[in-house]
């Protein structure tokens, strides 16, 4: 007797409810591997872009707000601060081990251009594929997303645009001084891959030159001594690795004292951000939860149906031989089944699903999201779907043995 021939044809026989079920079962279970392979992803992201910074310098505002805008670049900045201030905090060598100092302010088509120096890709250990790193005002470095997204090559020139989104706004753009590309980056996985890298001097020679116009159309004195422009330099933040671990407790302490200045942890920052994030992806997987239930709920039915449905047929396999042992690995081959497809369709949605929206919305995502990738929870998942499945079934699959052959032929 061939279980494994009875079962897919009794499936195709009940397709219709079995169609439900699987339906069901694959749409739950769809959503919580979407859920389950977007929040890793973001929180890998999150956590991978804040390799070596413990702790951000910037203007008064929210520390969370500083983090997003000054690592991630996905928020505005917090404004600025003065650069001969900040750099008095980094003097103390016990406390800082490296500081990187980083302009904002532009944008090109929506990729944010980044004022600093060679130490910020080297933080992130980012190769070049082609060209050389810049090397005075106006060259720039192109991550690898921006270089494909707008087909750029060694030695064009782009204007860059004021403030950090796309406006579309002609009249935004700095015409009158132009970018030329020098470098590419290698695809790093990191928010560098979306980001314009410059010269510090690049980013001041152009915002300069607005607040010279500026001072200008109002009649005033534009005759300024060099030494004073020079101490007025200012940056959006200061990226800081600690010299020792003293540094995490006296460091913000300093610095929060100062007026018009602020520090911000990252990991702490991006801790709270993730518990808030984790509470809608608890409210999907939940969601995606209630989804199983129903379908499980939905197998148990359709199981149960069958076997009243097919008491004489059972009845009728047991009279011409088939044991009981047989019948009852007969329903649970049936669940199995069912699981099976609702479980491969659930896996195809959430990961096949997935991987179109990313291909669908790349523009707007602020860092790349895969859908054809594998997260060890979902061993688990599947493992928890296929026991619910081996426990409802057997529970079933019990009642053959309460089937008495005589009086269900007679």
């Amino acid at each position: 007797m061939n279980l494994l021939k009875i079962s897919i044809k009794y499936i195709q026989q009940k397709w219709l409810g079995t169609s439900l079920n699987v339906l069901l079962l694959g749409l739950g279970l769809g959503l919580i591997v979407i859920t389950l392979l977007v929040f890793k992803q973001i929180e890998q992201n999150f956590y991978r872009n804040t390799q070596n910074i413990d702790m951000v310098i910037g203007a008064e505002g929210s520390p969370l707000q500083l983090v997003l805008s000054s690592i991630y670049h996905i928020d505005v900045p917090t404004g600025n601060i003065s650069l001969s201030e900040a750099e008095k905090i980094t003097q103390n060598k016990l406390f800082v081990k490296k500081a990187i100092p980083i302009s904002l302010g532009d944008n090109f088509r929506g990729f944010r251009i980044v004022g600093t120096t060679l130490a910020y890709p080297e933080n992130y250990q980012a190769k070049l594929q082609a060209g050389v790193w810049w090397q005075k005002e106006m060259e720039a470095v192109l991550g690898a997303e921006v270089a494909k997204a707008e087909n750029l090559k060694i030695g064009d020139t782009f204007f860059g645009g004021h403030g950090t989104q796309n406006d579309n706004n002609e009249d935004l753009l700095h015409k009158d001084k132009p970018y030329k590309v020098v470098g590419i980056m290698q695809k790093t996985n990191t928010v560098l891959d979306r980001l314009v890298l410059t010269s510090l001097e690049s980013v001041w020679h152009i915002h300069e030159h607005q607040d010279h116009e500026h001072h200008h159309e109002e009649g005033e004195n534009h005759d300024h001594n060099h030494d004073h422009e020079e101490d007025d330099k200012e940056i959006t933040a200061l990226l800081i690795t600690f010299g020792s671990p003293m540094a995490a407790i006296n460091l913000p302490r300093q610095v929060d004292a100062l007026d018009n200045m602020q520090s911000a942890v990252p990991m702490a920052e991006v801790a709270r951000m993730l518990t808030i994030l984790g509470i809608g992806a608890d409210a999907l997987k939940a969601l995606g939860y209630v989804l199983l239930a129903v379908a499980m709920l939905g197998v148990f039915i359709g199981i149960y149906n069958a076997l009243q449905e097919r008491r004489y047929d059972l009845a009728l396999m047991r009279f011409l031989g088939a044991s009981k042992a047989q019948l009852f690995g007969l329903i649970i081959l049936e669940g199995f089944l069912i699981t099976f497809l609702g479980t491969a369709f659930g896996l195809s949605v959430g990961h096949f699903g997935l991987e179109l929206l990313a291909q669908s919305f790349t523009q707007n995502l602020y860092f790349e999201l895969k859908g054809l990738l594998w997260v060890q929870e979902e061993l688990w998942l599947i493992a928890f779907v296929f026991l619910l499945s081996v426990i409802i079934s057997t529970i079933l699959a019990l009642q053959v043995y309460k089937i008495d052959v005589i009086k269900t032929l007679q």
